[in-house]
């Protein structure tokens, strides 16, 4: 985490926010593929 914001990679898919989000978004498995697009292919500004 940098400057109070982290990137998807730091997620460690313990879905404690998918627990209290209150549209049941699957957070854990986004973060996977958000990590992809954002990461891997340089998106990150």
């Amino acid at each position: 985490m940098k400057n109070g914001k982290g990137r998807a990679s730091d997620c460690i898919a313990c879905k404690k926010c998918e627990r209290v989000c209150p549209q049941h978004i699957p957070i854990s498995d986004w973060m996977k593929q958000v990590k992809v697009v954002m990461e891997d292919e340089n998106y990150m500004l």
